[in-house]
């Protein structure tokens, strides 16, 4: 009985480590994703708004998304999407100074 229940244990631990993103936990290497701002004017309220989405969209790709049930999980998603998205908006406004490229990248570290 006792070799049933750790049998199950096992497989319900290794079942959960599996349905974690990936990118949510600290990484050895970078994760990275490009978003091209090029052909957009970003006075206009609306490519503001497609530059917004096209960020958001990278954020998801690079953290995952988490399932609502599992808070603590879907806070590291959220802070994991947050510093991504800080990152970008600072490296956005550095880029458009500086006049230098039309993308900015999204990472993780």
């Amino acid at each position: 009985m006792l070799k049933i229940l750790t049998a199950l244990g096992a497989a319900a631990l290794a079942a959960s480590a599996l349905s974690t993103p990936a990118a949510a936990s600290p990484a050895e290497d970078e994760a990275r994703v490009v978003v091209s701002y090029a052909g957009l004017d970003l006075s206009s309220a609306r490519d503001s708004a497609r530059l917004d989405q096209r960020l958001r969209a990278a954020a998801s790709q690079i953290c995952g998304e988490a399932p609502g049930l599992d808070l603590s999980l879907s806070s590291r998603v959220n802070a994991c999407k947050a510093d991504a998205l800080g990152r970008a908006r600072t490296d956005l406004r550095v880029a458009m100074r500086s006049g230098a490229g039309r993308t900015v990248a999204l990472r993780t570290n």
